[in-house]
């Protein structure tokens, strides 16, 4: 498991790849010398910035930039995230996530610290704890997720980095199986989105469709496209809950389609799809935070895959234990419910 470090001197000031400058500016001028001679010994380039701008990223490259990279980021702790809603046995049922302050799925059994509510309009209904239900995703039969995986194959993404992605997914895929029925779809992506496998409950023709592809050409980073791709695809699924998953590692620089993240933040509200992020090395973590807490997502940030692979449990665990309220009854001018636990809140429209 990773250790979680304060963000420091070096992380304010490579959070923003893409305006620095010169690396003294960043460092202290006895570092600054042997960082720079190490960028340039290793990956061919004098400034911080410029690494974003190469095909392709080397090992050695990787290492030179270890001390440069932004500490281990996430929002799980006290998250508390709308998934999705449907009809079982004539009644409402509303999934969510939420989280402690240590990140692990928040018991919510005696309902303590928890205010439900029923919406029409302006007016706003509170419900006693007989008028609905808690439980668990994994209550409820039939096939009730929607998966669309991103796995990123730009030129900065290493063989191990695509096996320690695979990895990450296969844990989701096993952990999303002992919970709910769902079905996913595979995307690959560089500078161009190639969909790899369509969506399917075929556990074995994910496995497959994740096994490392030596042969995808590995480029620039399409990473709105391959966002948007994913939305468009997932748009035309019915289970009650949906979720876009992607794994980086890079910064968009060859969108074509989507070349703006409002297109994707509307794109999203539209669907009421959350975007969960994944990110290392050179992606930048303010862009991870505002896609997830624009659309109402979840996002983690280590500065490499297999320190992102040992902290992605945390997530996997959060999406196993999602919970369910489920509402005794309707009144037929209610709108939409509104969730609130230890002071957040979530609105989702009654289906």
């Amino acid at each position: 498991m990773s250790t979680y470090r304060k963000p420091g001197r070096r992380f304010a000031c490579a959070a923003a790849l893409l305006l620095i400058g010169a690396l003294c500016a960043c460092i202290e001028p006895e570092e600054a010398v042997s960082s720079a001679t190490d960028l340039l010994k290793h990956c061919g380039v004098n400034e911080l910035e410029d690494v974003a701008d190469l095909r392709r990223i080397s090992d050695d490259c990787k290492e030179a930039l270890r001390d440069l990279l932004p500490d281990y980021q996430d929002n799980l702790a006290h998250a508390l995230v709308p998934l999705g809603s449907g009809i079982f046995d004539d009644r409402p049922v509303l999934f969510f996530t939420a989280a402690d302050g240590d990140r692990a799925p928040l018991t919510l059994s005696d309902k303590t610290g928890l205010r439900v509510s029923a919406l029409t309009g302006t007016a706003e209904t509170v419900l006693d704890t007989a008028q609905f239900a808690l439980g668990k995703l994994k209550d409820y039969s039939g096939l009730n997720i929607a998966l669309s995986a991103v796995v990123d194959y730009s030129g900065s993404m290493s063989d191990q980095d695509l096996d320690d992605a695979a990895e990450i997914y296969t844990d989701l895929f096993n952990g999303l199986g002992l919970t709910s029925r769902f079905e996913a779809n595979l995307l690959f992506f560089s500078d161009e989105v190639h969909p790899i496998v369509p969506f399917t409950e075929d556990a074995t023709a994910l496995r497959q469709g994740l096994q490392s592809d030596i042969d995808f050409a590995r480029n620039y980073t399409a990473l709105y496209d391959a966002i948007g791709t994913g939305l468009d695809l997932l748009s035309t699924r019915a289970t009650p809950i949906r979720l876009l998953l992607v794994a980086t590692d890079g910064l968009e620089n060859a969108s074509q389609t989507y070349t703006r993240k409002s297109q994707l933040y509307e794109l999203a509200h539209q669907q009421r799809i959350p975007l969960i992020m994944l990110g290392a090395l050179l992606s930048d973590v303010e862009s991870l935070r505002a896609m997830a807490r624009e659309t109402n997502g979840l996002f983690i940030y280590s500065p490499y895959f297999l320190e992102l692979k040992q902290d992605f449990f945390r997530l996997r665990d959060l999406l196993m234990e999602s919970a369910a309220l489920e509402l005794r009854e309707r009144q037929a001018e209610w709108e939409s419910v509104r969730i609130e636990i230890k002071g957040k809140q979530i609105e989702w429209p009654l289906p």
